[in-house]
């Protein structure tokens, strides 16, 4: 994609936006709707868990790949080729009644997914000026949150009032037009992809960058493994109902979007040491407050879980807008986003399933030694990569 003018990169950066909060709506598609499809179809609990989590799939195997992709087939391409594919099988697996199908529709779905994520955060590096560019990648990180949130909402009221698969048909319409508008008003492509995309850049990342990617594992291991399994720790030790158990992590999950924006807005004046620092001895400090109290203090669990997420929300922000400063040039910058992205969704396949072993096995207190040693590790490998001077990352190619 041609870098865009003044007037066109505001307009560039909305479009990356929006295609990504929609790709992460189709993420937690079909979890709102939980009953409602295994009414209709002949599906059970452990085909509806894979049926949720099938997406993830593509990312965590094939993250590099994408990122090569994106950038010699070209951004703005793979932007909308990948929004109306991504249409196309959802609205398919809105009239679809095989689970087979359904399945092997939600595996595709992930590559679709996997190449809007990765080619989107490149589209705003290309577009922002260097001042605000920090600002904008850490708000792009809140993505994830905000798709998730609106399906949570939407899905779940429009699946009661008029069934699934119209809610699956509104969100393939909506990527649709969105797609189509990326279309019209992305700037083309430029005549010839980044000269960086021809080489085998993942031998020549920097170290400071391998240090982010590991860390960025340890940091969505631990945001999508925790709100997944507070609902069960909630009705388990705390004893909670299934409803206040699933209205509190909601409520509390929130507080990963602020710290996204208090990244975006602080970042300017705090240095990126000052961040990891903070948020990661803070997560050290939690598992112990959240994981380890009765029920008599409830309301302590609960105040912990809200600063954790916090804490994740501001260093995956940080994660996401360091990746420009370590690379110069857009063909580098793509594939590292394959590669972060590719790790992330390892940890978030593995996450949850850790937890439930660990909590199983010894007991939910025990959680607390995976936050601490996740958030030391964390905490070791981002000083390894903000520590360094500026400009340094990028000259040990």
């Amino acid at each position: 994609m041609r870098k865009p003018s003044h007037a066109q990169a505001g307009t560039a950066v909305l479009i990356a936006y929006a295609l990504s909060v929609l790709a992460a709506v189709q993420l937690g598609r079909f979890a709102p709707a939980a009953e409602t499809v295994m009414d209709d179809l002949p599906v059970g609990l452990n085909a509806f868990g894979w049926l949720v989590s099938l997406i993830n799939a593509a990312p965590a195997a094939f993250g590099v790949m994408a990122g090569f992709i994106a950038v010699r087939y070209g951004l703005k391409r793979s932007l909308c080729h990948a929004g109306v594919a991504l249409a196309a099988i959802v609205l398919a697996s809105a009239v679809t009644a095989n689970l087979t199908l359904l399945l092997a529709l939600r595996l595709v779905e992930g590559f679709a997914y996997l190449l809007i994520v990765v080619a989107a955060p490149t589209v705003i590096a290309l577009s922002a000026r260097p001042a605000v560019r920090t600002t904008l990648l850490a708000l792009w990180g809140s993505y994830f949150f905000i798709g998730l949130s609106l399906s949570s909402v939407i899905g779940g009221w429009m699946a009661d009032l008029y069934g699934w698969r119209l809610w699956f048909l509104l969100c393939g319409f909506g990527m649709l037009v969105v797609a189509a508008g990326a279309w019209i008003w992305l700037p083309g492509e430029a005549d010839a992809a980044p000269e960086a995309a021809h080489e085998p850049v993942v031998r020549r990342f920097p170290f400071a960058f391998w240090c982010l990617a590991i860390a960025f594992f340890g940091i969505v291991l631990l945001s999508a493994s925790m709100p997944a399994t507070l609902p069960v720790f909630l009705i388990e030790r705390l004893g909670f109902s299934q409803t206040a158990a699933g209205l509190t992590t909601g409520s509390v999950a929130l507080a990963s979007l602020v710290g996204n924006v208090c990244y975006g807005v602080l970042s300017r004046w705090l240095s990126d040491r000052v961040f990891a620092v903070v948020a990661n001895l803070s997560l050290l400090a939690l598992g112990v407050p959240i994981y380890a109290v009765g029920p008599d203090l409830a309301i302590v669990s609960i105040a912990g879980c809200a600063v954790a997420f916090f804490m994740l929300g501001l260093i995956a922000a940080q994660a996401f807008a360091a990746v420009p400063k370590l690379f110069g040039d857009a063909g580098r910058v793509g594939v590292a986003n394959g590669l972060l992205t590719q790790l992330g969704s390892v940890g978030a396949l593995a996450g949850a399933p850790l937890f439930g072993w660990f909590a199983s096995m010894w007991g939910w207190p025990w959680i607390a030694a995976i936050l601490a040693t996740t958030a030391a590790s964390q905490l070791i490998l981002l000083l390894l990569v903000f520590g360094r001077p500026a400009g340094s990352a990028d000259r040990a190619r």
